[in-house]
């Protein structure tokens, strides 16, 4: 007897088996501890473990995430350009309404959490008048009993009502898998780390409860009469039968003393920390994302949610992507994709930076990094050129973008540019705060070196930001010029400069505001 047999015979496993002696999908083994659930522990099925906090948040964000995303059907062109196949009835199933009932985020959250919690997700193809895939239903994976290769290379799927459905009539998407016909869930593998956080939290529960250790201690100085242990018992007991906040009168010169009690003491807040860690890495997931922030900064935060659409959410995206092409789509020109652009975009400085080096080098044109913002093409037509304004200026007699979206639009932006000047500002006075008050001469003098540097910064953000935007930049230099050479001027005078600096991080967000709004009109 090999080793999956003794374990199936352990936990009375016969019949029902898929192809290469695995148990079937829907099998309790899969999401079963090894050690049994006589003694008080828990089966760690995929319901069950949604319990577990951390992991409902991995599979929150994943799944979220994704159904969230825009998807698209395409066409690619002999040329080798691609469009939206917009006038396809396929791009309304895929991007717009699925099946009758569900919207495409609702029909794609189920998906992502089939696949999370299962390993597979399926879903029955239903014709109609449009075309072979008018609908696609949700088949819960736990009905699938046994899952065949037929001699023509086709799946077939049993399922728990001997109904069977062949591979043309099902698009099954499956996550890791061992045998290449069913895949199997993250969780079977990961029971010992799911029971530990279970016990953890199980744990935590009777240490509110019951508690772990007493809250106090009685103290008295001499030896206690039985007369006087019974009646102390039964006050102490009738307290704690459900009548709370009732005094205790304690006899014979008996005192309370309060004890602290802390999880620490049982280690229990390290435990649940070490398994919201473990749990993440299961699932791939940032710490930051399931609300653990402890080692995260904000330099690190925007690496780390790229690497999640790169590394954990693109590669259910893909299989989603392929599953599709093969079960949906009966033409090569044709392709589905999810856009994840938008979660990998930069903070505004960040972005701005590439926009204007991609406008510098002339491979993208403002209309086009308009349209990466959500904005309109600008008013004057000069946004679709591919030209380096350093070299080729554009027309500054062009008439203004006219008020209304564009404007708006421009206004959103200066206000996020705003936040980014000032915070940059803002963070090098806290950095030097402490030392301004002990030497105010030496924080004058760098200040007087630090704005002019800033004020080329600020200068060239100014600068992409009107490209961007088709806002004539005119006043841009006087902007600049009250934002740092004012500041120069205020500190060179001030007497007191820590006061100084304090009043200058209160007010610096409105002050850069009320200049970039200027620089707009």
């Amino acid at each position: 007897m090999n080793i999956l047999q003794s374990i199936k015979s352990m936990f009375g496993m016969h019949g029902g088996h898929m192809e290469g002696g695995q148990p079937n999908p829907a099998h309790p083994f899969w999401y079963t501890s090894l050690i049994d659930s006589a003694n008080g522990k828990p089966r760690i099925t995929p319901e069950y473990a949604l319990n577990i906090s951390s992991v409902l948040a991995c599979v929150r964000v994943i799944a979220e995430s994704g159904s969230t995303l825009p998807v698209n059907l395409y066409k690619r062109n002999k040329d080798g350009t691609k469009e939206r196949a917009s006038d396809s009835y396929l791009h309304s199933v895929i991007h717009d309404t699925p099946n009758r009932w569900q919207t495409s985020v609702e029909f794609y959250d189920q998906m992502f959490n089939y696949l999370l919690l299962n390993g597979n997700s399926l879903h029955r193809i239903k014709g109609n008048s449009n075309g072979p895939v008018g609908e696609l239903i949700p088949i819960n994976p736990l009905r699938v009993k046994k899952v065949k290769l037929l001699s023509d290379g086709r799946k077939r799927f049993y399922l728990d009502d001997d109904e069977t459905l062949d591979s043309h009539e099902v698009m099954h998407i499956m996550g890791m898998s061992l045998d290449g016909m069913w895949g199997t869930s993250v969780l079977s593998y990961a029971r010992d780390s799911l029971g530990i956080s279970m016990g953890a939290e199980q744990m935590g529960l009777q240490l509110f409860e019951n508690g772990l250790r007493p809250s106090g201690v009685l103290q008295h100085p001499h030896n206690l009469s039985d007369t006087a242990i019974d009646r102390l018992r039964n006050q102490i007991n009738d307290i704690h039968g459900g009548r709370f906040h009732k005094p205790l009168v304690l006899e014979e010169g008996m005192a309370w003393k309060q004890l602290s009690v802390t999880p620490e003491d049982a280690q229990f807040l390290e435990t649940r920390k070490f398994q919201v860690e473990e749990i993440c890495r299961i699932f791939r997931v940032p710490l930051h994302m399931v609300q653990s922030l402890e080692r995260a900064t904000f330099n690190n935060i925007e690496h780390m949610s790229i690497q999640f659409v790169t590394h954990t959410l693109r590669p259910w995206l893909v299989r989603v992507e392929k599953a599709m092409k093969r079960d949906l789509l009966y033409q090569d020109k044709f392709y589905v994709e999810f856009l994840t652009e938008g979660l990998l975009r930069g903070d505004t400085k960040s972005r701005y930076e590439a926009y204007a080096s991609a406008i510098q080098n002339q491979w993208i044109s403002p209309d086009e990094v308009r349209a990466f913002e959500s904005m309109n093409p600008r008013a004057d037509g000069e946004g679709g050129k591919y030209e380096n304004p350093s070299i080729n200026p554009v027309n500054k007699e062009a008439p203004p973008e006219p008020e209304g979206e564009g404007e708006a639009v421009a206004y959103a932006f200066a206000e996020d540019l705003a936040i980014s000047i000032a915070r940059r500002e803002e963070a090098q006075l806290e950095k030097r705060m402490s030392g301004a008050s002990q030497d105010p001469e030496k924080f004058k003098e760098w200040a007087a070196e630090w704005y002019t540097n800033h004020a080329t910064w600020t200068d060239a953000r100014i600068n992409t930001f009107c490209e961007v935007t088709g806002v004539q930049d005119a006043d841009r230099s006087a902007a600049v010029q009250r934002l740092t050479a004012g500041a120069m001027k205020s500190i060179s005078q001030a007497e007191d400069v820590e006061q100084w600096i304090h009043e200058r991080k209160e007010n610096i967000y409105e002050t850069v505001s009320t200049e970039l709004k200027k620089v707009i009109r």
